[in-house]
C-alpha cells in the first residue's frame, strides 16, 4: 500500500481498515493553497491491475462500447465508500456553480491538468480503454482517456451526455447550451440531435470553445455514438 501526502484511518463496528489515499490538486500548483480532492489509491491500483477488456479492437461500435462501459463503471472497486471521482466533482462544483457554465468549467480543468500522451507510449498498446480514475491519477492520457474521464465526471454531475468517434479521434457529447455563432480559424461548430435533445461537441484535448470541433471532424462520419443512459 502506497500513499503521497496522507492516510486516513477509517474504523468500522468490527474492523479497522488502511485507505491510501492523496491529496490533487486542481489548479496543478501544490504550493498556492488551491483546490484539491481525494484519491483513492488503492482503487487506482485495483484499477491499473486489470488487464481484460482493455484493448479496444474491432468494430468502432465494440470500441465505443468498452469506452463507455469504462467511463460509466463503479470507481470505489475495493468498496471503502471513497469515490475518487465523486471527491473531485464536488471539489469542482464548490469550485464553480452547476448550470451551463459547468461543463465548459470541468473541460478547462481537464485541459490544464491533463497532458495528452498516446496510448502507445503510455500503455504500450493501441486504443487503451482506461478507467476514468487511472486518467486523473496518472495527469496523462489521449483523447479517448480524456473523454472517458470527461464523461465519467458529467454523467455523476447529472448531465446527459455521450461519445462519438471518428476514424482517429473522440470527441465528447454533453445535452447543454452552446454559443457557436463565431467563426473560429482551424474549428467548426458539430452537434447532433438525438430524441429531441441537442448534444454540442466537447474537444477534450485541444482549447477550442466547446460546440466546436477540428474542422476535418465537422464534414466527417461519425462512426460510432453512444450516449449514457439516463
Amino acid at each position: 500500500m502506497k500513499t503521497l501526502n496522507i492516510v486516513i484511518i477509517v474504523a468500522s463496528i468490527v474492523a479497522v481498515t488502511c485507505v491510501a489515499v492523496a491529496m490533487y490538486p486542481l489548479n496543478g500548483d501544490r504550493d498556492e493553497g488551491g483546490m484539491s480532492f481525494v484519491v483513492d489509491e488503492d482503487d487506482v491500483d485495483i484499477c491499473r491491475s486489470e488487464t481484460s477488456e482493455r484493448a479496444a479492437m474491432g468494430s468502432y461500435d465494440k470500441r465505443i462500447d468498452l469506452f463507455m462501459k469504462k467511463a460509466l463503471s463503479d470507481d470505489d472497486r475495493d468498496g471503502d465508500g471513497v469515490s475518487t471521482l465523486e471527491n473531485c466533482l464536488s471539489a469542482l462544483r464548490d469550485a464553480c456553480p452547476s448550470g451551463p457554465d459547468f461543463p465548459s468549467f470541468v473541460l478547462s480543468y481537464l485541459r490544464e491538468n491533463v497532458t495528452y500522451v498516446s496510448d502507445e507510449e503510455l500503455y504500450s498498446s493501441f486504443d487503451w480503454a482506461a478507467y476514468p480514475i487511472e486518467t486523473l491519477y496518472l495527469k496523462k492520457g489521449d483523447c479517448e482517456d480524456l473523454v472517458i474521464l470527461f464523461i465519467a465526471l458529467m454523467e455523476r454531475g447529472g448531465y446527459d451526455c455521450g461519445m462519438a468517434l471518428f476514424h482517429d479521434h473522440a470527441v465528447a457529447l454533453v445535452a447543454v447550451g452552446c454559443d457557436t455563432s463565431a467563426a473560429l480559424d482551424g474549428f467548426s461548430p458539430l452537434s447532433v440531435e438525438i430524441e429531441g435533445q441537442t448534444y454540442f461537441t466537447f474537444e477534450t484535448t485541444v482549447d477550442c470553445p466547446p460546440g466546436y470541433t477540428f474542422e476535418e471532424y465537422s464534414s466527417a462520419d461519425i462512426l460510432s455514438l453512444r450516449i449514457a443512459p439516463a
